[in-house]
């Protein structure tokens, strides 16, 4: 019995230690303040032309305020990649031309040949089944050779329009750009958007129209400076890459 009432007493003298034992009050954390950022409200218009009177308003385009810093980023990032873009493809030009010269050499061989045989069977009367069906061979062997020539001459002048295409603007306008604040013009290219007061910030927008069969694509990165709160202009002027 004498362990058992040890063991009891044991239990007791924990049971009051832990009552008496008072939880550390929680460390004081101080309440995270948030930064504030002073705004202004820009107004401006975006418009084809230089003359608002005379000129194509250009509704529903999305306009992005970014920083210079990231705006900088941005561009940097996409000359490196247009650079390779175009490397890579002055590659494959290379590649395209050399199949294409090829193609162009079976061609003429198997036209030549296609020819030569016609012209014998004409001219030494082969009229024999065997005869025609060796012509039929050489002619189809001729007509496959244009086709492939056809489309290795497509593919090389596909690759050499695409190596005038690649530009730095063109890449960095694929996605959608970090921005502080974003708007969207209305049907007359009028748009109001919120800058910081602090910092000059970069406008940056794209869009497209077809003209015909043609579809002309226009892009825009214009500077705001901190004390300007109206007549921001994104028209023809003012457009990226001129």
């Amino acid at each position: 019995m004498k362990p058992v009432r040890f063991t009891f007493n044991l239990l007791f003298a924990l049971v009051v230690f832990a009552g008496c034992s008072k939880p550390e009050p929680p460390a004081e954390t101080k309440p995270v303040q948030k930064r504030l950022v002073l705004e202004r409200t820009v107004t401006g218009q975006m418009f084809l032309g230089e003359d608002t009177n005379a000129s194509i308003k250009l509704g529903g385009v999305v306009i992005r305020a970014v920083e210079h810093d990231i705006a900088e980023l941005i561009i940097s990032a996409a000359k490196r990649e247009a650079k390779a873009m175009l490397d890579r493809t002055r590659t494959e030009i290379g590649e395209k031309n050399i199949a294409r010269s090829k193609a162009l050499e079976r061609y003429m061989d198997a036209k030549k040949k296609a020819d030569e045989a016609e012209l014998n069977s004409i001219r030494l009367g082969l009229n024999s089944p065997a005869a025609q069906q060796s012509l039929a061979v050489l002619k189809t062997a001729a007509e496959l050779a244009r086709k492939e020539n056809e489309r290795c001459r497509d593919e090389a002048d596909t690759a050499m329009k695409l190596s005038t295409n690649v530009a730095p603007l063109q890449v960095a306008f694929r996605s959608p750009w970090p921005s502080f604040s974003d708007a969207t013009t209305d049907a007359e290219g009028n748009f109001k958007i919120k800058l910081p007061t602090t910092r000059p910030m970069i406008l940056a927008a794209t869009t497209s129209r077809k003209t015909g069969e043609r579809e002309e694509v226009y892009y825009w990165m214009v500077s705001v400076p901190t004390n300007q709160m109206d007549g921001v202009l994104l028209n023809s002027a003012t457009m990226a890459g001129k």
